[in-house]
């Protein structure tokens, strides 16, 4: 394998090594691998000295600004009020100035009482809690060895948990499938609790003891899962189900929440009570020893377990699944499922999952459920983005993980797809943009991910955007367009996404348009430029299955053709064809647009589209400057992979300062004048994709009062600042200044201090506008709480 391991950013500490309870499917206990018999109760404090210092050295020589630290078992609470504790202040200690750990539990709940609650609020443990449904449901499986129930027991701690005080700490309910009980049963006792997240967790199983309750390859854990997916997507999601998400968020071409599908990599390490080092201890259901790697928290490094082969085996993505989960189509959402249920003897891994026929049907329900009708689902207007306490916790942060940025992720598609509606139903329509709409939603129906990635294109929000205030202009009477002028309009938004969707699906259809210049732009594709000629040229748009031929009416055209590896040019007939270049940069697909009419959003002019060679220099500063953020600063990548699409270069100022920009309405552009060099596009990169982070937030929820007008001072501007771009400066500074945080503890810093210096001056004004936006009494509770989170994360740097 020739890339090196990948760092540990998640641990789970087995702080105890039996439970309370005696649940029949549980893998540790019930599974093949017994080995739980053989560790000592709970973890020694010889051990937990060398686990806390281990995990100190790995995060501080990675440089990792986070890590996830989980305590689990058996039943982790029975380890005791003051081991849990002492482990919790011994594991912040010992990374203050390194960074922030994320702690948290994971308990069925019987033993959980206000002492463990005060306990996890002065050390902030998130807690999640085990329990499958109501009292039948639950006691299926979830009982006390003797047989009694746990459920009423459950239900106290949850309900503790729940409380006004304790909220904040609540993570969320895991609810282990059974197919004999009622999902929407299930559903609606868990969803009585309110909880901030749901897991649905399918049964461990395999080839060799495949699962419960199904024949054959039958669908039976898809139809039960389709069933709550439809009443929870009904409910208008009233509260985050991990699976879904994940499901929705890949089809879309974001990254998977959970591990049970999906292509991450693995970043998790086990270290059970005695200190021995295993991998996910899923894999316990499989065979004796399989989450065995011979080495020991007391002895080895987690740089040496990063580099055991049966971690690395589940490093490599695609490549390390069986040919034919390589081949289906949606491997980019399945990921082949949890890597336990691959097991077969003879074959080891390099099989798709038991659960294959399940994964499939489940994932192809949702990718055509999801907005698949304007007139059977409720328009996006109506619907409800909400975003956990966890996540808002991470994003105050400065960083946001996984599932932060995927929630951020879909309300902008949302946001998308409101925009590109409320054109159409801005004016009325003439037949060529009703024959686009008609399309567009023909196409959502079948795939929906395709047009999802249209809309995704940065720039159509401008062009929605602009059409929009013009229409509402001249509503008002004081707009400068005609209603002809605005149809006009109104056509061209929508036939450039219908003609891009069409040529990306190979959907079959015909669309008529006027081009009013020389320039037909589609979105994700590029830009077709017709001879110009002083008057409007009429183009007609034909897809089929194989192509999209674009035909005017002097007789000229182009021909793009689909394959593999996407849609190019096969003959032009005096249309200059110039193909959007994207590419996959340490693996992230970014686009670079310097083609798209509508880029000039930034305080400096674009470019004119870049030459080839231009072209190759940008793709190298981006490789330099996406690995420098990937190795060093981890916290940060979630954002960066999630929310980075499309770089527009930009003309550098005269007096040689640094140019970059991201505009609100272009979620996913940056744009920037080339840099001097990859270390400072990193620095631009993060400090850009903090803005579209917090842009993104405030699309979803109201961070400040509208109505405060004041003006503020912010220390990177000389000009007094309104509350938005105070909050907006401060937040994406705490990048900047982590940034030079990093750099002026590397060991080469030079005896000039250059990043010293700049650490401390921007360290300096980021504290100062955290306290004047807490002092300023106009942020909303949920600000607030964002504010308070930014000074906790900047007040916990050495």
């Amino acid at each position: 394998m020739d890339s090196p391991p990948v760092p540990f950013s998640d641990f789970i500490l087995k702080v105890h090594s039996r439970c309370n309870l005696a649940c029949d499917y549980c893998y540790v206990y019930e599974h093949a691998d017994q080995s739980w018999r053989t560790r000592p109760l709970v973890m020694s404090e010889t051990t937990m000295a060398a686990v806390v210092g281990r995990i100190r050295d790995h995060a501080q020589g990675h440089r990792l600004s986070r890590v996830s630290i989980g305590m689990h078992g058996g039943e982790p609470l029975l380890a005791g009020h003051d081991l849990i504790e002492k482990l919790a202040v011994r594991l912040r200690d010992s990374l203050q100035g390194i960074c922030d750990p994320e702690l948290w539990i994971q308990t069925n709940g019987v033993l959980l009482d206000e002492r463990f609650c005060e306990i996890f609020l002065a050390q902030g443990i998130e807690v999640g809690i085990s329990l499958d449904g109501g009292k039948v449901e639950n006691d299926r499986h979830r009982v006390h060895a003797n047989g009694k129930s746990s459920f009423s027991a459950v239900v106290r701690g949850i309900s503790l948990l729940a409380s006004e005080r304790y909220r904040s700490l609540f993570s969320g309910l895991l609810c282990t499938i059974d197919t004999l009980n009622d999902p929407i049963a299930v559903y609606e006792s868990l969803a009585s609790f309110d909880p901030p997240a749901l897991d649905l967790l399918l049964p461990h199983a395999n080839w060799e003891n495949p699962p419960a309750h199904q024949d054959g390859p039958g669908t039976a854990y898809a139809d039960w899962l389709i069933r709550i997916f439809d009443r929870w997507n009904a409910d208008l999601r009233p509260f985050p189900i991990r699976l879904f998400d994940s499901i929705i968020d890949t089809s879309f071409g974001g990254s998977s929440g959970v591990e049970t599908i999906g292509l991450g990599s693995a970043e998790m390490v086990v270290v059970e009570t005695d200190g021995t080092l295993e991998q996910v201890d899923h894999l316990k259901s499989t065979f004796e020893g399989a989450a065995y790697t011979g080495l020991d928290v007391l002895e080895n490094s987690f740089d040496e377990a990063a580099a055991h082969p049966g971690i690395r085996a589940r490093q490599v993505g695609l490549a390390g699944l069986a040919a034919e989960c390589q081949a289906c189509p949606l491997v980019t959402s399945c990921g082949g499922g949890l890597y336990a249920h691959r097991y077969r003897a003879g074959s080891g891994f390099d099989n798709p999952s038991v659960y294959c026929a399940d994964l499939y049907r489940l994932i192809e329900h949702i990718r055509v459920s999801i907005d698949a009708d304007e007139h059977t689902r409720p328009a996006p207007s109506e619907r409800v983005h909400r975003i956990p306490r966890s996540s808002l916790r991470q994003l105050g942060q400065g960083h946001g993980d996984r599932a932060a940025i995927n929630a951020l992720r879909a309300g902008q598609r949302s946001l998308g797809r409101l925009l590109i509606a409320s054109v159409y139903h801005a004016t009325p329509a003439e037949p060529a943009a009703r024959r686009a709409w008609l399309a567009l939603t023909r196409i959502e129906r079948h795939a929906p991910a395709e047009l999802a990635a249209v809309l995704a294109h940065p720039y159509i929000r401008i062009r929605a955007t602009d059409f929009l205030a013009r229409a509402a202009e001249q509503r008002a009477g004081n707009g400068n367009s005609t209603e002809s002028e605005l149809r006009t309009l109104q056509r061209e938004v929508l036939v450039a996404v219908a003609g891009a969707a069409a040529a990306r699906t190979g959907t079959v259809l015909t669309l008529p348009t006027t081009v009013d210049g020389h320039d037909l732009y589609l979105p994700t594709l590029g830009l077709a430029r017709f001879p110009s000629r002083g008057q409007p040229t009429e183009v007609t748009l034909t897809s089929s299955p194989q192509s999209l031929t674009i035909d005017t009416d002097d007789g000229s055209g182009l021909v793009l053709e689909r394959g593999s590896g996407g849609v190019t040019a096969v003959r032009s007939d005096g249309v200059h064809w110039q193909p959007t270049r994207s590419r996959t940069v340490q693996g992230v697909m970014v686009a670079l647009v310097d083609d798209d009419p509508y880029r000039n959003v930034y305080a400096e002019e674009p470019l004119p589209p870049v030459s080839d060679a231009e072209a190759a220099l940008w793709w190298e500063l981006l490789n330099g400057a996406l690995d420098l953020i990937r190795r060093e600063f981890p916290a940060y990548w979630p954002g960066v992979t999630g929310i980075l699409a499309a770089i527009t270069p930009l003309r550098p100022r005269h007096d040689g300062a640094q140019v970059s920009g991201t505009s609100r309405d272009a979620f996913g552009a940056v744009g920037v004048a080339a840099p001097d060099g990859p270390e400072t596009l990193a620095l631009l990169l993060l400090h850009e994709i903090q803005h579209a982070k917090l842009g993104a937030l405030m699309d979803v929820v109201d961070l400040y009062d509208e109505q405060d007008s004041r003006l503020y001072p912010a220390a990177w501007r000389e000009d007094l600042r309104p509350l938005e771009g105070l909050l907006q400066g401060t937040y994406a500074h705490i990048a900047v200044a982590d940034f030079w945080r990093s750099r002026s503890s590397r060991p080469h810093e030079g005896a000039d201090g250059v990043a010293q210096r700049e650490y401390l001056r921007w360290r300096q004004g980021t504290d100062q506008g955290i306290e004047t936006l807490v002092g300023s009494g106009s942020l909303t509770e949920i600000g607030l709480e964002l504010a308070l989170q930014m000074r906790s994360a900047v007040r916990g740097w050495a």
